[in-house]
């Protein structure tokens, strides 16, 4: 139920996110990716793929946000924050995905 919650939450900060994405700084992006990069990690650790579809499609809505922000204006922390939140978040999704059994190695 909490994470369900926690969805929520995230769905609309992303929507409301959406339709302001020039008013949305840096900081308040990288704080909500973090949310979402955290919230994966947890699945990831406890191996449920419940919200699996959902982390891809927030995911997806994080880099249309990340498209429309000016990126001159990032400093190199922000940038070294990002990246390692994408990094986090791609190894999160890989072992979500394994669970999932979205990998087929034979």
């Amino acid at each position: 139920m909490k994470t369900k919650i926690i969805a929520i939450v995230c769905i609309l900060a992303l929507c409301m996110g959406s339709l302001f994405a020039q008013t949305i700084t840096i900081d308040e992006f990288l704080d909500e990716f973090e949310d979402l990069v955290i919230e994966v990690e947890l699945a990831a650790e406890d191996g449920d793929i419940e919200n699996y579809e959902e982390f891809i499609s927030d995911y997806a809505d994080f880099l249309d946000i990340y498209d429309q922000i000016d990126l001159s204006n990032w400093t190199e922390e922000q940038l070294e924050d990002y990246t390692d939140l994408v990094t986090r978040y791609s190894i999160a999704i890989i072992v979500l995905s394994d669970a999932a059994g979205v990998f087929d190695y034979e």
